[in-house]
């Protein structure tokens, strides 16, 4: 949303399945919300049905377990930051399936990610 219709919350979304697409999040920019979402870097490991299509190399690996969940936060708070003249107020995680991974491995490695206020990493 533009400056002047932000209410001051980040949401980040995450995927289903094994993830490499981007899931529709419309619906938080409508509401007024700041979003961010990620692929988790496996989008040239996974066909248009969800399925593994190759061997993960370890980079990849990383990407999907915990890596690309968190620098994608890190990232999105810079950039509201930026844009917005503040930092989001409140910072929230919406995810079931592969994003209710995501949303786990954030709490247990990263607390300090989804919490009231900004905090950088």
């Amino acid at each position: 949303p533009g400056t002047d219709r932000w209410d001051g919350r980040l949401w980040g979304v995450g995927n289903s399945g094994t993830a490499g697409i981007f899931l529709p999040i419309s619906q938080f920019a409508q509401a007024g919300s700041a979003v961010v979402t990620t692929d988790l870097g496996t989008h040239d490991y996974v066909d248009e049905e969800q399925k593994v299509t190759a061997i993960w190399p370890d980079c990849v690996r990383r990407d999907y377990d915990w890596r690309a969940t968190h620098l994608m936060t890190v990232y999105a708070k810079r950039i509201v930051q930026a844009f917005y003249g503040r930092p989001p107020s409140k910072c929230y995680f919406d995810g079931g399936s592969c994003g209710g991974r995501q949303g786990f491995g954030e709490a247990i490695r990263f607390p300090g990610d989804y919490v009231d206020g900004p905090s950088y990493g």
